[in-house]
């Protein structure tokens, strides 16, 4: 066997391994259906498939024309089997170093503690709910979070808890951003129990575990198996946790069985609320980088939503588009509450028939009430005033 062989060989089977792995990774997936680095993925594919397809194109040559004829597209294999060597190895060590450096010891958040859940036993929860902070980012509005946080926690009667759904940060695997945002908490909210879901940015080339260190450190959930789908109690209600980073992508057999059976054992006479980073119905616009609609997120509304109008759920509450919106379709409510500092959507080209209540350019949170007879909204702008308030009864 040509010592070139092994060698081209050797780089496809590299570059299919990374290929793999990349798209195992929380975001990724996400991240090539909406358009985004795709090259970077297509020449990594490319770079496994082609030198196995010049060594078959040799193969051919050798039977059909000479061994001469054979040496051409063999040498060829070998480079492009030796640069997606290179390629491979520079990519997992730079996806594997990038959440290393900077991460915490210990979390510096004050975090709910999920197994206990949220004010046990409690006829009434106050829980407050906003996302998107993007810290790190040029455009987001450091003031405006900063607004939010102190608001959130100085509310009178105090909230129980304060859940951010996700993209705390712009890019996941830098340090300083992350470290940035504990930092905001510990000096303007010491004291207000905190939850955190993973978002499409938080998760960025392997920074799921930058989220884990600061938002979960305690690992999977016993229940769900994984730290990024759970459930828990908050008073009267209870608070099921998704994974949707970009939209349906990772809601996985496993998740919507999870889903199912979480739902199913909840008691009748609780409200259920569900959290997530993507948006099943929302208004918005066509994205300008992926050109695809940014707005009702038909795999989403098609594999999660029957999940929820099936099992009579309350409240689903949603980040991702930069919006404060009420929705409503076949019985359940829908929130955006991505409005905590990150560069405001523009002016929705496309308004969602499910659309109740809308505010765009409005930086703010939403306060919500739990109690058995049902949820009590309060959209709130940075300032704390109400911008819209609504109540969803519980379903029995």
């Amino acid at each position: 066997m040509p010592r070139t062989v092994p060698v081209a060989l050797a780089g496809a089977v590299a570059s299919t391994a990374v290929l793999a792995w990349l798209f195992a990774l929380p975001g990724v997936a996400g991240l090539f259906h909406w358009g985004y680095q795709r090259p970077a993925f297509v020449a990594l594919a490319l770079l496994a498939a082609v030198p196995p397809a010049l060594l078959l194109v040799a193969l051919a040559a050798r039977r059909l024309v000479s061994e001469r004829a054979a040496r051409y597209p063999r040498a060829v294999a070998a480079l492009a089997g030796g640069l997606g060597l290179l390629v491979s190895l520079a990519a997992c060590v730079g996806v594997s170093v990038a959440p290393l450096p900077g991460r915490p010891a210990d979390s510096p958040l004050r975090l709910v503690d999920e197994r206990v859940g949220i004010a046990p036993g409690s006829a009434l929860v106050r829980l407050s709910f906003s996302s998107d902070p993007h810290f790190g980012a040029a455009s987001s509005d450091p003031s405006a979070r900063e607004d939010i946080i102190r608001g959130v926690a100085s509310s009178v009667p105090a909230r129980d808890a304060f859940l951010v759904l996700g993209d705390h940060v712009e890019m996941g695997m830098f340090a300083k951003p992350w470290k940035e945002e504990a930092e905001a908490f510990a000096r303007l909210a010491p004291d207000l129990p905190l939850v955190g879901l993973m978002g499409n940015h938080d998760a960025l080339v392997n920074g799921a575990p930058r989220w884990r260190a600061y938002w979960k450190p305690d690992g999977a959930d016993p229940d769900s198996g994984s730290p990024y789908y759970r459930s828990f109690d908050a008073g009267p209600a209870s608070i099921v946790i998704l994974d949707l980073l970009w939209g349906a992508e990772r809601f996985s057999r496993k998740q919507e069985a999870w889903l199912e059976r979480t739902l199913a054992a909840i008691p009748p006479e609780r409200p259920v609320i569900v959290l997530s980073h993507a948006f099943a119905w929302a208004s918005g616009y066509v994205d300008p980088a992926s050109r695809r609609p940014w707005y009702d997120e038909a795999e989403v509304i098609a594999k999660v939503s029957p999940i929820l109008e099936k099992y009579r759920v309350e409240l689903m509450i949603s980040g991702h588009n930069h919006y404060l919106e009420l929705l409503e379709s076949k019985g359940v409510a829908y929130a955006l509450v991505g409005a905590m500092g990150g560069k405001p959507d523009p002016e929705p080209s496309y308004r969602s028939p499910a659309s109740k209540w809308i505010a765009v350019g409005t930086h703010g949170w939403l306060d919500l009430d739990a109690s058995a007879a049902g949820l009590a909204l309060v959209f709130r702008d940075r300032t704390g005033a109400a911008l819209k308030e609504a109540f969803v009864e519980t379903r029995p």
